[in-house]
């Protein structure tokens, strides 16, 4: 909050719909000016087959437990079942299932029924204290091997969904309606343009529904970064850590948060920030460390609420996500000045400079993650080969391996300390990033590596690789057993100094068939994905790999990388919907027409079908020749494109 409040009557920006004049009469009491416009209304999903099929499995026994999430939802679900059923046989049905309720509301709806034996999850009610709840309950109640219905509202919550997969039960949602905006969306275009002028001076937000809402309006009128802009220089207070993660998702801070979870609270903590403004810490800078080895990936409130990191995770988002392989790169003038001045090698190996390039990319594109500027071939010199970048040639290794012998004699090396300044890089970088934008750490996987030791290079045929892998397979073996060694403590050194996302190189893996790729470089993909664990997603990406995705997502990985030599709805049909993808645009369509750049961008995301899971990206890195202006274009275009209306 930047801001300088000089009065303490403000005018209080509400977006509630269903307890708009409520939340009215509280800012009016609490002597503020309030400013509604409702921005959601409930929608009834039109054929609900789900909800036919709930009610027959449920009334016939054979649901063992409910989750209700929302108060609404809990009476439009009783209401259906009243509609063909006597309310003593709901009753007296629902008496006999474990009933879990998210708050205080659905919970109320119940006891009104006369249902009295409910596990209410406690504040702040998020899906992660529903897992705690039934994990921890007195009753030692278990999901495992149970049928679990599930009440939702608006967008499914893969997470939870996933979670309670993991645990063994089987899970059956029960979708009853969706959001949408007022069909009459000129009060919201109103509002928005209150904001622009600097006449509001707070916002309250009670649903993370309400902010998506208000920028797919602004995106619409084509003030989607000015709004950003403007919402910064405001007071910004939010119900619960779900609405706060919303909202700090499109670049806004948070001054503060309701931990009640009540309109009343909300009031009286905006009320409170006005008489100590100084101790108000905006919500995004509240980030976390490094996790401890092992941890599963629970990313920081600021990042929560990623749209790609959410796509990583299968769950929906406001509009697909997009970064580009060499976002830093040369297509950038400022980066042509900067290596005009600076050796590759010396970029690389300067944390300074590292982070800066890293950070100036992302801020200048708007790409919705940022990806450590560095190199997959670092680990080379460690590794005892003397490493030279010729300038039309790309990397020489001198000495490539060509025998067992010259495998056995590698050195074993500790990457956390012979590696250090990457490291002080991902942290610099963390620093400056934006707290909502997460960074992707990386490394070459062990085949591309090996090739490269091997090969000493580039390589068209890959010779030198196939002939060791063929003729010594012990040595191969051996030779891959290593790099799995180094590529893992690599990776998790990368997380723990503040990467939320990894992504495996395998460039040239394509040149395999799938018998070889199983036989030579599977067994190790799945010990390397093992080792590293779930700590953050990691995404695994290829060349000329569309005859490997069914064995690379045997091997590992959270994402799939498709290049663009495949339609990326077939490669995703190989690679399973139930797996996330990136990609996969050719990258010399950035250096063509827009309006052709923009077709190819349609046809993508029409061949995705808004599933969740797609994250944009190219078919390999942006090309040297290729426009700033374009790239720019297209990330905007892929937002806009893929908005959900």
């Amino acid at each position: 909050m930047t801001r300088s409040v000089t009065t303490q009557s403000l005018k209080v920006l509400t977006l509630a719909s269903r307890q708009a004049e409520t939340m009215v009469r509280l800012i009016e009491r609490s002597g503020h000016i309030p400013i509604s416009a409702p921005v959601m209304r409930p929608v009834p999903l039109e054929k609900n087959e789900a909800l036919h099929t709930f009610v027959q499995k449920f009334m016939a026994g054979e649901v063992d437990m409910m989750i209700f999430l929302t108060g609404m939802g809990t009476e439009v679900l009783l209401d259906v079942l009243k509609s063909r059923y006597t309310e003593s046989e709901v009753v007296s049905r629902l008496n006999q299932v474990t009933l879990i309720a998210r708050g205080p509301k659905p919970l109320h709806v119940l006891k009104q029924m006369g249902v009295m034996a409910v596990l209410m999850v406690p504040d702040p009610n998020t899906w992660r204290d529903i897992l705690q709840v039934l994990d921890e309950n007195e009753m030692s109640i278990s999901v495992a091997g149970r049928t679990v219905a599930l009440q939702e509202y608006g967008n499914p919550n893969f997470p939870l969904i996933q979670e309670l997969e993991m645990r063994q039960a089987t899970v059956f949602r029960v979708p009853l309606y969706q959001w949408a905006l007022p069909e009459e969306t000129q009060p919201i275009k109103e509002l928005i343009q209150n904001i622009l002028t600097g006449e509001a001076e707070a916002l309250l937000i009670t649903s993370s529904t309400q902010i998506h809402h208000l920028f797919q309006v602004a995106a619409e009128m084509n003030v989607a970064d000015a709004l950003t802009t403007s919402l910064n220089q405001m007071i910004i207070g939010s119900i619960g850590p779900m609405s706060s993660q919303a909202v700090v998702s499109h670049g806004v801070q948070v001054s503060f948060e309701s931990t009640l979870n009540t309109m009343e609270d909300l009031i009286h903590q905006l009320n409170r920030s006005l008489d100590t403004p100084s101790k108000t810490k905006p919500i995004t800078a509240q980030f976390v460390g490094p996790r401890e080895k092992g941890q599963k990936f629970q990313p920081e409130i600021a990042l929560l609420e990623s749209p790609f990191l959410k796509a990583c995770r299968l769950e929906s988002v406001p509009y697909t996500p997009v970064w580009l392989m060499r976002q830093a790169g040369r297509y950038m003038k400022s980066y042509r000045d900067l290596r005009n001045r600076v050796p590759f090698i010396t970029l690389c190996k300067d944390p300074d400079l590292a982070a800066e390039v890293t950070v100036h990319a992302q801020e200048t594109i708007g790409a919705d993650a940022a990806i450590i500027f560095s190199d997959i071939l670092l680990m080379v010199e460690p590794l005892g080969f003397d490493l030279t970048y010729a300038k039309h040639d790309g990397p020489v290794i001198a000495d490539p391996i060509r025998d067992q012998k010259q495998v056995l004699n590698l050195p074993d090396f500790d990457p956390v300390s012979s590696l250090s300044f990457l490291y002080e890089a991902i942290r610099k970088t963390r620093r400056h990033l934006k707290p909502h934008i997460p960074l992707i750490g990386f490394s070459g996987a062990p085949f591309t590596l090996a090739s490269y030791l091997i090969e000493g290079g580039s390589s068209k045929s890959f010779s030198h690789t196939k002939t060791l892998m063929y003729t010594s397979e012990e040595a191969w073996h051996l030779l891959m057993e290593k790099l799995v060694r180094l590529i893992a403590a690599y990776l998790n050194a990368q997380v723990d100094a503040g990467a939320q996302a990894l992504q495996l190189f395998d460039s040239w893996v394509g040149c395999l068939g799938p018998d070889d790729y199983e036989r030579y470089v599977l067994p190790h993909m799945k010990v390397l994905f093992h080792t590293l664990g779930h700590r953050v997603p990691v995404i695994h990406f290829g060349t000329n790999t569309s005859s490997l995705l069914t064995l690379m997502r045997q091997a590992g990985g959270d994402v799939i990388g498709l290049d663009f030599r495949m339609a990326l709805d077939e490669g995703w049909q190989r690679v399973g919907f139930d797996k996330a993808v990136q990609g996969n645009l050719d990258p010399l369509v950035l250096c063509g027409p827009v309006k052709a750049m923009e077709r190819k961008v349609k046809l993508i995301l029409e061949q995705a079908g808004g599933r969740p899971g797609h994250i944009f990206n190219l078919g390999h890195g942006i090309l040297p020749q290729t426009p700033v202006e374009n790239v720019i274009h297209l990330i905007k275009t892929v937002h806009q494109f893929s908005r959900v209306s």
